[in-house]
């Protein structure tokens, strides 16, 4: 009997020995990229309630700061976490969260107009205003054309590119010591502007990089890879 019971015991164990070892699955949640949307930056503006830092596109904080009572005009909306942030640059690079500043920004999806409208106080609120076109009338379809080709051009992003180093001015046509963390742009860099039509600035002409923010247009080579004649 002790020898059965032994031998029971043996055969187990070799039964287990060579049993393969099954690994444990352990589950990857995927990652989805938040929704990136192009605001109206024509008629999106804010202002800070309070000094605060700049976010990167994934939500990060940056080490650059916003100081209170900054202007900006806004680009593009997106939505992280359930907190909303604004780029006040064409390239995305700086996002300020919207809790953080007071005024109106717009965007579009579809047929429907979102306006995000904070307070004094950072208090966020959202609208939605849908609107329907009647394909019935051939003037209804010139209509939604209009507007159609109107968003495709202000959703465009213009660049230049400098034939010599460049330095940025602000919008007295004062020097800025840095923007995006460099002094000068490169002799053939390009950068995103505002728009290709160029401000005076004490005489000068200048093409519009963001905020107060600046370039001579004496300096630019190519506007949109055409060279500037």
């Amino acid at each position: 009997m002790k020898f059965t019971k032994k031998l029971m015991l043996i055969s187990a164990s070799a039964a287990l020995a060579a049993a393969p070892i099954v690994p444990a699955l352990t589950s990857v949640a995927s990652v989805q990229a938040a929704t990136i949307h192009k605001a109206s930056y024509t008629k999106s503006k804010v202002k800070t309630i309070k000094s605060t830092y700049f976010y990167s596109q994934s939500g990060k904080k940056l080490n650059k700061k916003a100081a209170k009572g900054g202007s900006y005009t806004i680009y593009d909306v997106t939505e992280i976490n359930g907190k909303y942030y604004y780029a006040t640059q064409s390239d995305l690079a700086y996002w300020l969260p919207a809790s953080a500043t007071t005024g109106k920004v717009y965007y579009k999806s579809g047929k429907t107009t979102y306006t995000l409208k904070t307070s004094s106080k950072g208090k966020l609120t959202i609208t939605k205003t849908t609107t329907t076109t009647v394909s019935s009338s051939s003037s209804s379809k010139k209509t939604s054309s209009s507007s159609s080709s109107k968003k495709t051009a202000s959703t465009k992003k213009n660049k230049v590119t400098v034939g010599k180093n460049t330095y940025f001015y602000d919008k007295k046509g004062k020097r800025v010591k840095k923007f995006l963390g460099v002094t000068y742009l490169s002799k053939g860099t390009w950068v995103y502007v505002v728009s290709t039509k160029t401000v005076k600035i004490n005489g000068s002409k200048y093409y519009q990089l963001a905020n107060n923010v600046y370039i001579k247009a004496a300096n630019v080579s190519k506007v949109n890879g055409k060279a500037v004649k």
